[in-house]
Formats: structure tokens, sequence, C-alpha cells
């Protein structure tokens, strides 16, 4: 049985709100060069020349946030590769939750017309966290699910195809 840290803790540690409006977290790119498994089983395979702009002590917190949220806890986290979709010749836009092998792809490819940040690269993680975890627990796990709103998992918020807070 895998030992988990209180949520409390891991926001803490984490130095981001989860869910919040950005203004706590900092656009600080965070490489690995090895893969990183957390408490939760999230397991974040490293890629390069960077992975995101939020590290991944704060990608376990968000992934607890969504699963107490949602109701669904102890939920074995997914994998998560963040990866340039122009070199995987994928066209599946900003990311995805890929169902079969339970993995959460983040495009890092600067050119979609979203700016990454670290607020950007959290509501990616939340949206496709809760695929995850509705998938596993047997609840529908698509967008009309009324839990990706009340968990603050919708995603990015966009203007007219250029990334913006409000």
């Amino acid at each position: 049985m895998r030992r988990r840290l209180p949520p409390l803790i891991l926001l803490l540690l984490a130095g981001c709100t989860a869910g919040g409006d950005g203004d706590s977290c900092r656009d600080v790119a965070h490489e690995y060069t090895y893969d990183v498994v957390g408490e939760t089983g999230l397991v974040l395979v490293a890629t390069t020349p960077y992975v995101s702009f939020i590290s991944f002590e704060e990608m376990e917190a968000e992934y607890i946030d969504v699963e107490y949220c949602a109701a669904n806890t102890n939920t074995p986290g997914p994998y998560v590769i963040f990866t340039d979709f122009d070199n995987e010749d994928w066209q599946r836009g900003l990311a995805f939750y890929y169902y079969a092998i339970q993995t959460a792809y983040i495009n890092t490819n600067n050119y979609t017309g979203i700016q990454r940040t670290c607020v950007s690269d959290r509501e990616f993680l939340r949206h496709e966290f809760m695929h995850h975890i509705l998938y596993l627990n047997g609840e529908e796990p698509g967008h009309t699910n009324p839990k990706f709103a009340a968990c603050d998992a919708l995603g990015p918020k966009t203007c007219n195809g250029e990334y913006c807070e409000d």
C-alpha cells in the first residue's frame, strides 16, 4: 500500500496554489533528466529541452486537488509527457489524454497560438488529470461531465486564440 502525504503539506511544498489565479507561480522552466514518480503514482516522463513551467511537486499537488474535488481519492496518477507535437507529427492541439495507456500529453510547441506559462501548464494538467481520474473511476470522462467546471479543470482560457487569464 503506498503512503501519501496529506494534500495541505503537498500544496505548501509546491509553493503554488492549486487551481489558483497564477499569481503565486513563476514562469521557470523545470527540466528533468530522469523520470520522476510521486507518492500518488504520478509519473513525469523526462523530455528535453525543458519539461514544464511548474515543478513536479506542483504537478502532484494539482493532481491531489483534482482528485479531492472529484471525490475520487487514491486514484493512481497517470504518466505525463511534455513534448513538441510537431516533432511527433500529431495533430492533437494543445494537450490530450490517451486512455489506453493512461498518459497525459502536453504540447510544448509555442507556435500553437497560446504562450505557455505556469498558469497554462497548470490548467492543461488539471484538465487531463480530470479525464484520467473520471476514466479510472468508471465515470463519464468526457467534457460534458460537470466535474470539469466544478473542479476548475476546463483547460486553458483563450481569447480569440490567445491565452488570457480572464
